[in-house]
């Protein structure tokens, strides 16, 4: 068996990940397409505000991380993805509330 890049993660699942991805992209950016003007403007400001969370955040944990306040491991790569996804939808809660 080949070796993983992440140790305890199977290969397989490591070569279907980049595909996910791409799928997920696609279908997001179809939804954006579908979306009317006001709409549109909601998901972009959630959009943008959760890109400058998730990029906060994820700078702060590598100021840490350098300054060896945190612990440093391969894993907190992997965390800026769903950082900003999380971050979208809580974003978009707030965001689409101003205009209910």
């Amino acid at each position: 068996m080949g070796a993983s890049l992440v140790d305890g993660v199977p290969d397989k699942v490591l070569a279907v990940a980049p595909v996910l991805i791409i799928i997920l992209v696609y279908e997001f950016s179809m939804l954006m397409r579908a979306l009317d003007e006001l709409q549109f403007r909601i998901h972009m400001t959630a959009l943008a505000l959760s890109g400058g969370i998730g990029a906060t955040l994820m700078t702060s944990w590598a100021i840490l991380v350098a300054v060896d306040l945190a612990p440093r491991s391969d894993i907190e790569l992997v965390f800026g993805l769903p950082v900003l996804g999380l971050g979208y939808y809580i974003a978009l809660f707030f965001v689409s509330r101003r205009y209910a």
